[in-house]
C-alpha cells in the first residue's frame, strides 16, 4: 500500500495533466461519450492488471494475485471516483485549477480505501 501511495503522489505531482482543465474536459467526455468511456474503462483495466502483476511480483511473500489486485482496484476506484465526484461540478474548471486541493482530496479519498490494508 505504501508503495501505491507513494507512487500517486509522484504521479499527482509531476504529471499536471491530473489536475488540469483537460481533466474536467475529459471527465465531462467520459460521463457524456460512450465510446470514450468504452476506452477510457480498457485502458484503466490494462493499467490496473499491469500494476497489480508488477505489485505481486515485487512483494511475492505479502501479497498472492488476488490482494494485488485488490489493493490496485481500491486505489485506482478510490482516485478514479474521487476525481469523478470533483469534476462533476459544473464549475470543474475551477476546481482543477486548485491543484493543491485537488490532488489533497483524491489523497483522502484513496486514505480511505486503501485503510483496510494498514497495519
Amino acid at each position: 500500500m505504501d508503495v501505491l501511495l507513494r507512487a500517486l503522489e509522484t504521479v499527482a505531482e509531476t504529471d499536471a495533466d491530473m489536475v488540469s482543465p483537460m481533466a474536467a474536459v475529459r471527465m465531462r467526455l467520459f460521463r457524456t461519450v460512450p465510446a470514450v468511456r468504452g476506452k477510457a474503462l480498457q485502458i484503466q483495466m490494462s493499467a490496473q492488471q499491469e500494476i497489480a502483476r508488477a505489485l505481486q511480483a515485487a512483494f511475492p511473500d505479502e501479497l498472492d494475485r488476488v490482494s494485488a489486485a485488490a489493493l490496485t482496484g481500491a486505489l485506482t476506484g478510490a482516485v478514479s471516483g474521487a476525481l469523478d465526484a470533483l469534476m462533476e461540478d459544473e464549475d470543474a474548471a475551477t476546481v482543477a485549477l486548485d491543484a493543491a486541493r485537488l490532488r489533497e482530496r483524491v489523497q483522502q479519498a484513496t486514505e480511505l480505501a486503501l485503510r483496510p490494508w494498514r497495519s
